[in-house]
């Protein structure tokens, strides 16, 4: 029972709040950070090989290179970034907003075990 409990607070946490996220963003079609032709980023599923690229310390932009833009976002007053892995696992990633550094990385697997590299 209490693995259990556990389980789905971890997976609250990653997929808690991300709805509050999609309202306003389909609510939100004009904004022009949506509509951008100029916005490099693109939404792609993500391979462990990819991930494994990522690193403690790896500035912000070299980040987004390799993940492209979030698939989702969670988190409520700071707001983290999701990113779907290839065999349904989920990758957030905490940024130190001051250095722009990855701080933390975090894997949730298909079976609920949770990875964290800090």
């Amino acid at each position: 029972m209490k693995k259990m409990i556990i389980f789905i607070m971890v997976l609250m946490f990653f997929l808690g709040l991300t709805s509050c996220y999609k309202e306003e963003k389909l609510t939100d079609k004009n904004s022009s950070v949506e509509n951008s032709s100029s916005n490099s980023l693109a939404k792609k599923e993500l391979t462990m090989k990819e991930v494994n690229k990522l690193y403690v310390g790896m500035p912000y932009e070299k980040a987004i290179k390799i993940l492209g833009e979030p698939h989702d976002y969670t988190g409520f007053g700071i707001v983290k970034p999701l990113y779907e892995i290839q065999g349904g696992m989920v990758l957030s990633v905490d940024y130190n907003y001051k250095t722009g550094c990855i701080e933390c990385i975090r894997i949730l697997d298909k079976n609920g075990k949770l990875t964290i590299k800090k």
